[in-house]
């Protein structure tokens, strides 16, 4: 995409579903094969989204609500954010996390749903923990792309969780680091490519 990452617009059409993780996590795009732009898709759904809620995104993009489930509330606003898992046709999938911790995989694993996803994107909890190791033995992600900075120290990513994800052989894509991130998904696989670095990632790596 030619266009600068930090300055998003919402009508794009591109040739393969594409979609870019801003430096702050936020999902900037999903492209349509067919040239539909499906951001505005992403949009337009209702507020009050629930466990169990799927919607098109595109003509090979659907979206599935995870969590939260129906009428739950919590204290804190991280432990009842959105959890939406994105199927990109042929074959691959993308699990949105948000800012989602420890007890959100908890209650998501209670619930047996399939979390499998080859892509992983998240945030930062408030408590600094997330992406439990029996989260990951579940989901078993090729690639994760986490936000992180230096402030508050909850929201940088950790040494050790790093290094786990290192010995899982699951590829890490620190937003300190990457910056912005360009997934493009094609019927053969996909690739994933940081703005800062240029390094890119592909499903066919080892």
């Amino acid at each position: 995409m030619d266009q600068h990452p930090d300055q998003p617009t919402d009508q794009r059409a591109v040739d393969a579903d594409e979609l870019e993780v801003a430096a702050d996590g936020a999902f900037e795009a999903v492209g349509d094969r067919g040239g539909v732009p499906a951001l505005d898709r992403f949009r337009d759904q209702p507020d009050d989204l629930a466990a169990g809620d799927t919607f098109r995104l595109s003509r090979d993009v659907i979206a599935d609500v995870l969590f939260p489930p129906q009428t739950f509330s919590a204290r804190r606003a991280d432990d009842q954010t959105y959890v939406i898992q994105v199927s990109i046709a042929p074959s691959t999938s993308v699990l949105f996390m948000s800012d989602s911790g420890i007890e959100t995989e908890r209650a998501l694993l209670s619930y047996g749903s399939s979390l499998h996803s080859d892509i992983v994107v998240k945030g930062q909890h408030h408590s600094g923990n997330s992406c439990s190791g029996s989260f990951l033995d579940v989901v078993r992600p090729r690639l994760i792309i986490a936000t992180s900075r230096d402030f508050p120290p909850n929201e940088r990513v950790g040494d050790n969780w790093a290094e786990d994800l290192r010995t899982r052989g699951i590829k890490l894509f620190r937003q300190d680091e990457t910056g912005a991130v360009t997934v493009r998904f094609r019927s053969d696989g996909w690739e994933a490519q940081s703005y800062l670095t240029g390094e890119t990632f592909r499903s066919s790596s080892q």
